[in-house]
């Protein structure tokens, strides 16, 4: 059965729907390496999978699956965080889980990785938020006492 999308004003997939006939506004994914697209459809090369479509991006003629960065990794030895380098334009948050507050933003390094110490005991959520296309990643801790 063909498969559709709805592309939203940022370039992301906003719906995707298995149906016989495209509904108007969408867009009809092809999956074969063909050369010629005809108007309404978008050529995807990733697996066919749902979920994959479903966090897709277009760019010109494609869906293609958003990039990933690099996780957070947590060093409960030391109560630090290490975040890879990142794509310009990337924010990192903190988040006391326990207090339910915001301890920080900042900018990541795009160059080197950047290295957080959490402050005390207690349960943190670190989100790294880079910008479109890229998917966002995050960690939990908990940094004992």
């Amino acid at each position: 059965m063909p498969r559709f999308v709805f592309i939203k004003s940022n370039g992301m997939v906003g719906g995707l729907l298995n149906q016989r006939h495209c509904p108007e506004g969408a867009f009809q994914v092809v999956f074969s390496g063909s050369m010629v697209l005809l108007e309404g459809q978008l050529l995807w090369q990733g697996p066919r999978d749902n979920n994959a479509i479903a966090e897709a991006y277009r760019a010109g003629a494609y869906l293609l699956p958003r990039p990933k960065i690099a996780p957070p990794t947590w060093e409960p030895e030391t109560g630090s965080i290490t975040i890879p380098p990142c794509p310009a334009g990337t924010a990192i948050q903190v988040d006391d889980l326990t207090g339910k507050e915001i301890i920080g933003t900042w900018a990541a390094n795009t160059v080197a990785p950047t290295l957080l110490t959490l402050p005390d005991p207690g349960a943190y959520e670190i989100s790294v938020t880079p910008p479109l296309p890229h998917s966002i990643t995050s960690l939990k801790v908990v940094k004992d006492g």
